[in-house]
């Protein structure tokens, strides 16, 4: 790895431009202004990055690649980095006032995916997983998005759990071929789901913890539609955006009875399309 590059993803302004391209900001891109937009993809090249780091190596591999990233976001705290992503998340960072503490908040989510069979105890544990991974995002968004940080933590966060939990649903069959469980093991066994029989593609009471975790992921959207009240309604078009989109997924998937051990879920391109639509005229 070259000391440009201390983590993994795309590497300049036009690669970070076409990774936010294909990503669950991509619809929120499009409806941003120039600035905004580049700031939004220079900072999803580094969600890109960490990520990359945990989930496409082995556990060994990914924690070297964490430890180059740890270092260069020391450096981004000094004032010092020595990447090209670096340089541009000290300037972005300086210039939307985002508190530098959230991508340290990010790379601590990534470092927890990098474990030998990821696990949680509670669902405490595992909401502390959601914000770092999810809640951080948002909340460091918001200044791109035009929201006041501080003004708008509650919604990020909220919104960010709800994003997580729905994402913990869709991809439990990916997640558990890599024998990674983010259903927290004190509701596998209140719901009586062994976490072996989860990992081999099924569980008897499956059904049930998945229906309590979408129930969870309703309530998060709701504590953030709560939040939202008084925010600027044009800041709050992108996030809306990408809400309407997991929404659209939780539906599909309760509509289909969760048989996410089977497939996984998915929008297509119109019906993304009409979502940006509704966004704009929002």
């Amino acid at each position: 790895m070259s000391a440009d590059t201390p983590g993994l993803g795309p590497s300049g302004p036009a690669d970070w431009a076409r990774a936010l391209s294909g990503s669950s900001f991509g619809a929120a891109a499009m409806i941003l202004d120039g600035p905004a937009r580049r700031d939004l993809a220079l900072f999803y090249a580094y969600c890109r990055a960490v990520d990359d780091c945990a989930d496409e190596f082995a556990p060994s591999e990914a924690a070297g690649h964490l430890r180059r990233w740890d270092a260069e976001l020391r450096r981004i705290a000094r004032g010092v980095p020595r990447s090209s992503l670096g340089l541009g998340l000290q300037d972005f960072c300086a210039r939307r006032r985002v508190p530098p503490g959230l991508l340290r908040d990010l790379w601590l989510g990534a470092r927890s995916d990098a474990r030998v069979g990821v696990r949680f105890a509670t669902f405490a544990a595992l909401r502390r997983y959601c914000y770092r991974v999810a809640g951080s995002v948002g909340l460091a968004c918001l200044p791109v998005f035009g929201v006041d940080l501080e003004a708008g933590r509650d919604y990020a966060v909220a919104l960010g759990e709800a994003f997580q939990l729905i994402n913990i649903l869709r991809d439990v069959r990916e997640d558990s071929a890599r024998g990674r469980l983010y259903f927290a093991l004190e509701d596998l066994r209140r719901h009586k789901v062994a976490p072996e029989a989860l990992l081999s593609g099924g569980a008897q009471g499956a059904p049930a913890l998945l229906r309590d975790y979408a129930d969870r992921a309703r309530k998060a959207l709701a504590r953030a539609d709560a939040a939202a009240q008084g925010l600027p309604r044009r800041g709050l078009r992108p996030p809306r955006l990408m809400r309407a989109v997991y929404e659209a997924l939780l539906e599909a998937m309760e509509r289909d009875g969760f048989r996410v051990l089977e497939k996984r879920y998915s929008l297509g391109p119109l019906r993304k399309r009409l979502l940006v639509v509704k966004a704009l005229l929002w």
